[in-house]
């Protein structure tokens, strides 16, 4: 599809793709799988909101929910039509034309952090597991990725059974959520970790976002950054580290809280296991995530020890730095299960 179509002959559909489309994010450093638009995690959102809207709207859910969700799943089609601003259009279509040539590792990236999400975000809204699944397929479904689904849910619930003491299931489902955040630069999906990092910084909202993310090399998503989708901004990191720093790799996990930090090793759990230890293309990537995740056992037992002098036995800070470091030796024992090594002690 050309993007030079003029505006009075192009539909609004064709003026949206190409808008998603211009967003030029090369490849993962380390990696032959080309990054994906995380922007398009949003559209997917949007297909899981509806779905699980409509489930509800057809089995005539009780007490008002079921027009409630089908008016929070058009409000966030609304903020994405109003941010593209080439008039409403089928974000289904869209999707489904942004998603048409990815490799199945592009799929994968796109599940992984598909399945990171929390529906209707950021508004609160309980939703059975049951539908959020079946939300999750739809979406699946339309980004062409249905075929990869089961094996990056497998993954994913597999990776999150190596963290035995958090209850995921009140953390929520499928995750603590990646919301949609409107900003200047345009549509973010914004990761836990870029939100995290900025908010670290003392600032809120899309503007948290945004320079969490500038901070790991992303920028804004919607003007070409490198997108952080299904866990890669560790990955990618790690890939830089065979020449470079993990400095602000290392930097977003200090900062997030423990909840978000072990979500986002989750996430890394699964990159690991799919894109990095099944390819042997990618075994020096590999070795590096792992010489990190190493890294950080060293320096947050250096720093647990340093707070448990200064602070009472009990403190938030120190739950909070024991809870990481569980949280990390849990998925160092787990990949070094992948690559069939004994886990540590």
């Amino acid at each position: 599809m050309s993007q030079n179509l003029p505006l009075n002959t192009a539909s609004p559909e064709e003026l949206a793709l190409a808008w998603f489309s211009s967003h030029d994010l090369g490849q993962a450093p380390g990696l032959s799988v080309p990054l994906i638009d995380a922007d398009a995690v949003v559209l997917a959102q949007l297909e899981v909101d509806r779905e699980i809207a409509r489930v509800a709207l057809e089995a005539k859910l009780g007490s008002g929910k079921a027009q409630r969700l089908q008016r929070i799943a058009d409000l966030l089609t609304s903020r994405v039509h109003d941010e593209v601003a080439v008039g409403s259009f089928d974000t289904t279509a869209v999707l489904g034309e942004l998603s048409l040539e990815w490799t199945a590792q592009q799929q994968q990236l796109f599940l992984i952090e598909l399945l990171s999400t929390t529906p209707f975000s950021p508004y609160e809204v309980r939703t059975s597991p049951g539908k959020q699944r079946e939300g999750l397929r739809h979406a699946a479904k339309v980004a062409g990725a249905f075929s990869r689904f089961n094996e990056v849910l497998a993954s994913t619930e597999a990776a999150r059974k190596a963290h035995t003491k958090t209850d995921w299931a009140r953390a929520g489902v499928f995750g603590l959520g990646a919301a949609v955040v409107m900003g200047t630069g345009g549509l973010l999906a914004a990761p836990a970790v870029g939100t995290a990092l900025g908010s670290a910084a003392g600032l809120s909202g899309a503007a948290a976002t945004s320079h969490g993310l500038a901070l790991l090399g992303g920028g804004s998503l919607a003007s070409g950054g490198m997108g952080m989708s299904g866990g890669l901004w560790m990955v990618t990191s790690a890939a830089a580290a065979t020449g470079g720093s993990l400095s602000n790799a290392g930097l977003a996990l200090h900062r997030m809280g423990a909840k978000q930090y072990r979500h986002e090793l989750v996430k890394l759990q699964v990159s690991y296991d799919l894109l990095l230890s099944k390819n042997t293309e990618h075994t020096p990537v590999a070795q590096a995530v792992s010489a990190q995740l190493a890294t950080q056992v060293t320096e947050l037992t250096s720093q647990l020890d340093e707070e448990r002098e200064l602070n009472d036995a009990n403190s938030q800070r120190v739950r909070e730095l024991a809870d990481k470091l569980r949280a990390v030796k849990a998925a160092i024992n787990w990949t070094e299960e992948i690559d069939g090594e004994p886990p540590a002690p």
